[in-house]
């Protein structure tokens, strides 16, 4: 610990205990605003904080927010402190004064906890510095909860100084830095289960209100529709939170909405939002439009039911803390299903198709969120003074957490810039001195900077409603009513703004599908949309400045089940897209293409998408106008780390674009995110030539990584298709039926158990040896551990299905155990299922086994390439998990197992392919095809192609032998182990590598099991 802060910390321990006495007694006059400024604040600059904002920083880019320091009977539904790193949220800390036992008192350890669940937050910290308690603050508070509850960490002053490393590696600014803070406070979704964290405890509710609402106003509403009831529900909802929140921000009167009396509630309610209408004159309380609401017939019990659940002792909320883009996730889950009314009337909540085929919905992280508007819009302007005109849109705005990220940074950066720049009509100060922009300042910026567009007209609305909310943040209410007063609207309209539409079909789908055969329904679910007839102020000059957002992820073969006519249209002429003539294009391309084509000059786009584009088949469009153009500006990579954690597994990448030639741009491989998120610095970045970039594989190495793959493939004038055939396993589309697990054998069966339980026996003569989920080695010989079961018949290289009487004559076991599957085999994709029930899914590989042949393992770890003398079967498809490699005529295949067990070709695939959870990359043909190799010429190269080839045979020969004890065993593998390093340093030098310059990861287990 620096001596500096040992001395200044025991002087602060020491003047507290001379004066304890005092401080606690009961009655003391000493209060929470003297602890505050004489111990508080000091405690926590020794931790790194800097606690009075000694730089100067307004306040939305303070480290530590303070709440003015009132008297306890006046103070603010806020907590003290609110610490903060790049604008987020990391804990807040609640003072109390002395006399208050912060060990015992329920209500201040209801207090702290009800402020951090109610804010997202990991944990909340209590203090009246005699005692300070660390409560995690992910489980749901209640006032009636013993003290102990969440409790995860305490110290008594005393022990502050013995106890400080301890202290400073959990709560100083140098622990949220390191993202050791996240590391050991962050609470991983899928373990917050059974522990009704802020967002599920919302979501049940909201979900909930929905059921009860849908059922009361359809059984008062009998001619209602699906499409009027899910709107009327999500307006209500809306308009009651907004209600609720505005009280706990006080700028409506607290317990207004729990005051409705229960037998006219439905009527105070509706003249609430009449009231709310004149108000704050907002598209939400607009009844000029939304004629529904006012005629619907509602129960009170209902809506009295709503509204107890909105306050304690039904609910723990904190509204005043609540941040709108939680909100705006729970919203996301919440529009991921709607009402369907069945043909008796009866109410079903179902997800909606898209969400259902992707198997939920993933919200996006906030650190990524404000990691890409930051970016985006610090790559757009070159001078504060352009902050003022740019326009930000996200083209799929769901619920609006890029809007809300992106509205933060423009308030944020205006309230600065209007300080700097003396704009005293543009700013207001509160009454303890504190700077914001005045409230025609944050309307101005909402209706002319900010814009969205989402096919789903729920999420449009959510997105209105979290844009006006975060408008309202530390907004007064003497200046609500003075704006009401002087007749001018409290809250914009944003029906030019935020609109409902689908961003990447516009117009010429009218000319695609032909106006009469053109359906409302069809149009309902399309929802065309022009860009130019939207926004024509934006195009008229030149399009948007910057474009963010996390576009849907659909593939292809997903978006036909729901919209085959949308897909249609991608695939036809009418369509502006290249990406979407491939085969396996995903939605996102589409996105990417369209946004592309709004940028105005200089514009920036930024979007958080999977990485697959940049090497697989189907990207190469959109790798081609990316890399044609020079527009990419900065490609954060994320390998294999999970940005969405446990919601999903998906590969992402941050792409940020510029609509502007640029000779370089910035690229990371991050490798460590939790310490990326919590400090991602541009400075680790490396600039890289845009000359790099192709249709091909987008490729990023090293420099010493360029150095070597130049040197290898300046060295070869082949590659790796050239003189072998890759090619894929058996294809049955029914491994769990035609694979068996044999338990014994005679001279004429293998016997084994059904998956019924039933014993049962096949005939030997139609099985071939294979192997399925096994691991295998290049150190080891490859042995079957499944039979497969094979109705085809071999001669001359050539296979033959058996005609169903061939089976059943020849064998007549094996036919009786199909047939208990016929149906099931029969409802397989294929052609002639009806008649050939018993085939395989696809015959493509059917001939290529029967000789030596090479195994590789996809995905592995690294590249892991077994011989098979055994004529051993295998499945697999596009994605294995084997592939078979075997030489061309002229071609050695010991020479081929000792290439691709090299670290050349496991460095130079890895480059390329992509990357799985685990760290497991591809190996599938695609990947590996292209490797570079080269035919050895001159009589030194043969020679030493031969000692490789040698080392090889005995590797393989040595496979044979098991070993009858352990230690033999392991002289064994010692002696392939050296046998193969001996073959790998004579092939770096074929190849003109120094073998210690390879970057070799984990080489032991390169050529072990994997």
């Amino acid at each position: 610990m620096n001596s500096d802060i040992v001395v200044k910390l025991k002087s602060l321990v020491s003047r507290f205990e001379e004066n304890e006495s005092q401080y606690v007694a009961s009655g003391s006059s000493y209060n929470e605003t003297e602890l505050r400024t004489e111990f508080l604040n000091e405690f926590f600059q020794l931790l790194g904080w800097d606690i009075l904002n000694s730089k100067g920083f307004s306040k939305p880019f303070r480290e530590v927010v303070l709440e003015a320091n009132v008297s306890e009977e006046d103070k603010n539904q806020k907590p003290d402190y609110e610490f903060r790193l790049n604008g987020e949220r990391k804990f807040f800390l609640e003072a109390k004064r002395p006399s208050v036992d912060v060990l015992s008192s329920k209500s201040s350890v209801y207090q702290a906890r009800r402020y951090g669940w109610s804010a997202g937050l990991s944990i909340s910290v209590l203090s009246n510095f005699r005692n300070l308690v660390i409560y995690e603050t992910v489980t749901a508070p209640s006032e009636k909860d013993d003290v102990r509850i969440s409790k995860i960490h305490e110290f008594h002053y005393k022990q502050y100084v013995s106890c400080f490393e301890e202290i400073y590696s959990l709560l100083s600014k140098e622990a949220v830095l390191s993202g050791h803070f996240d590391k050991v406070f962050v609470t991983p979704a899928d373990e917050r289960r059974g522990r009704l964290s802020f967002d599920s405890y919302f979501l049940d509710q909201i979900e909930k209100w929905r059921i009860l609402l849908a059922n009361d106003i359809s059984k008062n509403n009998p001619a209602i529709s699906a499409e009027e009831l899910n709107y009327l529900i999500q307006v209500f909802i809306n308009r009651i939170v907004f209600l609720r929140i505005c009280e706990d921000r006080n700028l409506e009167k607290y317990g207004t909405l729990q005051a409705l009396d229960k037998q006219n509630a439905v009527k105070e309610l509706l003249q609430h939002f009449y009231d709310a209408d004149k108000k704050y004159n907002s598209g939400l309380f607009d009844f000029i439009k939304d004629k529904l609401t006012p005629s619907v017939i509602l129960s009170n019990d209902v809506l009295i039911e709503i509204v107890t659940d909105l306050y304690y002792p039904n609910s723990p909320y904190a509204f005043s803390v609540v941040d709108p883009k939680i909100l705006g996730d729970i919203y996301e889950q919440f529009l991921a299903k709607i009402i369907v009314i069945g043909k008796k009337r009866e109410i079903n909540i179902e997800y909606k198709p898209e969400v259902k085929i992707a198997n939920g919905v993933y919200t996006t992280p906030s650190f990524i969120v404000r990691e890409i508007v930051h970016r985006t819009v610090e790559n757009r302007i070159s001078s504060p003074e352009e902050l003022e005109h740019i326009r930000i849109i996200d083209i799929a705005c769901g619920s609006g957490v890029f809007l809300l990220e992106a509205y933060s940074y423009l308030l944020a950066h205006s309230l600065e810039f209007y300080l700097k720049n003396h704009k005293k009509d543009k700013v207001r100060k509160d009454d303890y001195g504190d700077e914001h922009l005045t409230l025609e300042a944050k309307k101005e910026i909402l209706q002319n900077q900010i814009f969205g567009v989402d096919i789903d007209e729920r999420a449009v609305e959510v997105t209105k409603f979290s844009l006006l909310l975060k408008l309202l943040e530390d907004v007064s209410s003497p200046e609500i009513e003075t704006t009401a007063k002087n007749k001018k609207k409290v809250l914009p309209s944003l029906e030019a703004t935020i609109l409902c539409g689908n961003s990447i079909v516009d117009g010429k789908y009218f000319s695609y599908r032909g106006i009469s055969k053109l359906e409302h329904l069809e149009l309902s679910l399309v929802k065309p949309f022009e860009w130019n007839t939207a926004f024509p102020e934006v195009f008229s000059n030149g399009g948007f400045d910057v474009i963010v957002g996390n576009p849907p992820y659909t593939k292809i073969q997903n978006m036909v089940h729901y919209s085959p006519q949308e897909v249609g249209y991608y695939q036809s002429k009418y369509a502006p897209y290249l990406s979407s003539h491939a085969n396996n294009f995903d939605k996102y391309q589409l996105f990417f293409e369209r946004a592309i084509s709004l940028l105005a000059k200089k514009g920036c786009l930024g979007f958080i998408v999977p990485h697959k584009f940049m090497s697989t088949k189907a990207g190469e469009a959109l790798r081609g106008v990316v890399a044609n153009n020079k527009i990419l500006k900065e490609l954060i990579h994320f390998g294999a780390n999970q940005v969405f954690g446990s919601q999903a597994t998906t590969y992402t990448c941050i792409i940020i674009l510029q609509n502007n030639e640029n000779p370089t741009f910035a690229f990371e491989k991050v490798s460590n995110l939790a310490k990326w998120r919590a400090a991602p610095a541009k400075e680790s970045m490396i600039d890289i030539s845009s000359e790099a970039l192709g249709e091909g594989p987008w490729v990023f190495p090293s420099k010493r990584e360029k150095e070597i793959i130049a040197q290898i493939e300046n060295v070869c004038k082949n590659k790796l298709s050239d003189i072998a055939e890759i090619f894929v396993g058996i294809q049955t589309s029914a491994d769990k039926i035609f694979f068996l697990n044999p338990e014994s054998e005679d001279a004429k069966f293998i016997y084994f158990t059904h998956s019924n339980g039933l014993s049962g026996k096949v005939e030997k003569g139609i099985l071939k040896g294979s192997i399925l989920d096994q691991t295998i080695s290049p150190f080891r010989s490859t042995v079957s551990n499944k039979q497969l079961i094979f109705p085809y018949e071999q001669k001359d290289g050539e296979s033959t299905l058996l005609t169903e009487n061939e089976l059943k004559t020849k064998y007549p076991h094996a036919y009786e155990y199909l047939s208990r599957y016929r149906e099931k085999l029969k409802a397989r994709n294929m052609p002639n299922a009806e008649e050939n029930w018993y085939q395989f899914g696809r015959s493509q590989s059917l001939n290529k086994f029967g000789t030596e042949k090479l195994i590789i393992k996809n995905p592995a770890l690294h590249a892991c390439v077994a011989f098979d003398g055994n004529n051993v079967f295998f499945s697999g498809g596009g994605n294995g998990p084997y592939y078979g490699v075997r030489p061309r005529s002229g071609n050695d295949i010991f020479f081929l197992i000792a290439l691709l067990n090299h670290p050349i070709f496991d460095k130079w695939v890895k480059l390329r392919s992509s990357v799985f959870r685990g760290g497991y990359y591809s190996f599938g043909k695609q990947f590996i095809e292209g490797f570079p190799v080269k035919i050895p010429v001159s009589l030194d190269d043969k020679k030493a192609v031969k000692k490789v080839t040698e080392h090889w045979m005995k590797i393989v020969e040595l496979n044979k032998e098991l070993g009858t004890t352990p230690h033999q065993a392991t002289e064994l593998l010692r002696q392939k182990r050296y046998l193969k390093l001996e073959a790998d340093k004579i092939l770096s030098e074929f190849y003109g590598v120094i073998h210690d310059n390879l970057i070799i990861e984990n080489d032991e287990e390169n050529g072990d099991e994997q």
